[in-house]
Parts: C-alpha cells; sequence; structure tokens
C-alpha cells in the first residue's frame, strides 16, 4: 500500500528519513516503538524498535511543534497551567450536586443524592484520559507556591487520581477541553474509598461520607477548609512533574 502525503516544512531542505514510531494501543492506554531506518536498495525498512518511554515522547512532541506555525490561543483565568502532557486549572468554591452510586450510597440518606452540597475551592488537572483532584483552602487564584489538600471525596488515590469508572469525561486535555472535564467531574457518582490509598483524606469525626451527609442535610452555604488535609504537593511540583511532591 502506498500513503501520498503532502506537508509544507519550514525551511525544510534536506530532510530525509531517519526513524519511525510504532504505536500499540487497547484504546484506553498506549506505548510506542522507536525504530531506526534501513535502505535497501532504496526500499526503507525498519531496524528492531526500543520502546520509548514519556519523556522522550515529549521531547520529540517539543521537536517536531517546535517548527511548526501554530496560532495563539486566549486562555481564561480559571487556567493555571496548559502544556503538552496535562492542563491545570481551579474551580471557585461553591454549592454544587452530589452524586452517590452503591456502595456508599446505601450508607446515606438516599433522598440526599443528587441534592447541592457545599464544596471547596478545586485544583483539577488533566492528563489524556487521566484526572487528578486537589482541594484549596482559599477561595482565590492559586500561585505556584500554594499547597494543595487533599480532595475531600471517595475514589481517589493518594496523589489525587480520580477512579473514573464509566464517568464521561473527554478523551484528551487542553483548554478547550475544560469544561468537559469539570461537567464530567460534577456529574461523576462517588462510590468507594479506594483500597490502596493510605493517606488521610480528612480531618473530621464524621469522616468523608458522613461530613458530606451533613453538609447536604444542612445546606450549609461553606465548606469547612479547616477538615482538609495537606498532601504534600505544591501547583508548582503539580505543574512541573506532575507526580513529584514540594
Amino acid at each position: 500500500m502506498t500513503i501520498q502525503t503532502r506537508t509544507a516544512i519550514r525551511n525544510g531542505s534536506g530532510f530525509e528519513l531517519t526513524e519511525a514510531l510504532l504505536i500499540y494501543s487497547d484504546g484506553w492506554a498506549a506505548v510506542a516503538t522507536r525504530h531506526q531506518i534501513r535502505a535497501t536498495d532504496s526500499t526503507p525498512s525498519l531496524k528492531p524498535g526500543e520502546l520509548i518511554g514519556s519523556r522522550a515522547l515529549t521531547a520529540l512532541a517539543r521537536d517536531l511543534v517546535s517548527g511548526a506555525t501554530t496560532s495563539c490561543e486566549y486562555l481564561p483565568e480559571n487556567i493555571l497551567a496548559n502544556g503538552l502532557d496535562r492542563t491545570v486549572w481551579w474551580i471557585p468554591a461553591g454549592r454544587r450536586e452530589m452524586y452517590f452510586a452503591r456502595p456508599a450510597i446505601d450508607k446515606i440518606d438516599k433522598a440526599n443524592n443528587g441534592r447541592k452540597a457545599a464544596q471547596p475551592a478545586l485544583v483539577l488537572v488533566a492528563s489524556g484520559r487521566h484526572l487528578r483532584v486537589f482541594a484549596l483552602r482559599d477561595n482565590k487564584r492559586p500561585t505556584p507556591g500554594t499547597p494543595l489538600m487533599n480532595a475531600p471525596y471517595l475514589n481517589l488515590y493518594d496523589d489525587g487520581t480520580v477512579c473514573l469508572g464509566s464517568s464521561r469525561v473527554p478523551d484528551r486535555h487542553g483548554p478547550d477541553q475544560i469544561e468537559a472535564w469539570t461537567q464530567g467531574w460534577h456529574d461523576s457518582a462517588f462510590s468507594h474509598a479506594n483500597p490502596m490509598g493510605t493517606q488521610k483524606r480528612l480531618n473530621h469525626r464524621l469522616g468523608v461520607l458522613g461530613l458530606w451527609q451533613r453538609l447536604i442535610e444542612q445546606q450549609t452555604e461553606h465548606f469547612p477548609t479547616d477538615a482538609l488535609v495537606d498532601s504534600g504537593y505544591t501547583l508548582n511540583a503539580v505543574i512541573a512533574s506532575g507526580s513529584a511532591k514540594r
């Protein structure tokens, strides 16, 4: 099969085929191998490849886009950072609907399912089809040095990664996707505490589920941010490396 493509490359004289990437995917995750090119009688073929890691892929992507002519785009105030591998934004505190599913819903008054409750300000980090969520003590736009709190919700791992389950979320990140990501987060149903989690999510005698039930029943205007627990991350650490703590 012959594939024909056309492209306009700035200052592109002298380009020749040197290597190729093969991408393997199961529809959820993907891996890639990098292959040098073997030219035999002017017919190129692939040499044995090697697995290429995320850092090398990111560097390659930067090289590919560095010579491209791209348009600028307006970034709204709620976006904190945007890059090739993640988009970070924040949501002010407010009252929003809370949804629960089994087994958590069996431990609360089912009449409270879908009712509004006071929520803390949040920081969301989308990367591909993965989402991390943190809370803020103060209801204001965070700065790089702002400490991030553990988000006081179920379905979260220690590093803030959300167990998305069947949540309807985008399959990529970017400034044009944050509304869909935010809506997907708000519409998700909280069902369980992740068994691998070892960090304390909340410093409150009622625990996570008990506190949410009280906030719903009392229709409190503000979330008690003094109950939030420091995650060990700063905003800058999440932006710079995605997983390293301060």
